[in-house]
């Protein structure tokens, strides 16, 4: 019995070890590096600690400054992603998909609040962006939502995404 349970820790190992060596992931970060530990950037961190582990991740976190990271756009191009799977951490990094072609897109969507109250939007660029966001997540391959609501009321009635596209996937509790 012993002896069994041995080998099976032994082959879960190396298959977590080929896991990590074929499987390359790119993890697009909403949070600017440095930043105060938000809600979306505690998901980020810990999401990222996790992940790296068992995978082969590459993290890309935005830069400081305000003004040249502004758009998701910007910071995104600064980088060459070859790789199997991007996840991008929150639905504001969703519009990348009209710039870059990636061989699978996931995209977590937490709420999409500014659909509902665009008046609250002061910055032209951000205006913009949540105009994108409803169309650019037609085109992403995989949504994760944070929440049943999110899923139900948000993606499938709001926006109009098929249902069998996206996944609910609560928060983790530490």
């Amino acid at each position: 019995m012993f002896e069994r349970g041995k080998r099976r820790k032994k082959m879960r190992k190396r298959r977590r070890k080929r896991m990590k060596d074929d499987l390359k992931v790119t993890h697009f970060n909403e949070s600017k590096i440095n930043s105060r530990m938000t809600g979306i950037k505690r998901y980020e961190d810990e999401l990222y600690n996790h992940l790296s582990e068992h995978i082969n991740i590459t993290r890309i976190m935005r830069g400081t400054s305000r003004y040249k990271d502004n758009m998701v756009a910007s910071w995104l191009f600064r980088y060459k992603t070859n790789t199997d799977l991007v996840h991008a951490t929150s639905q504001t990094i969703a519009p990348v998909v009209y710039f870059r072609k990636f061989k699978r897109f996931i995209v977590t969507v937490h709420d999409v609040i500014p659909l509902f109250y665009p008046q609250t939007i002061n910055d032209i660029s951000k205006r913009i962006q949540w105009q994108l966001i409803p169309r650019a997540l037609h085109k992403v391959d995989r949504i994760i939502a944070v929440s049943n609501y999110v899923k139900e009321h948000d993606l499938v009635e709001v926006i109009g995404i098929p249902e069998d596209k996206i996944t609910v996937i609560y928060g983790g509790i530490d």
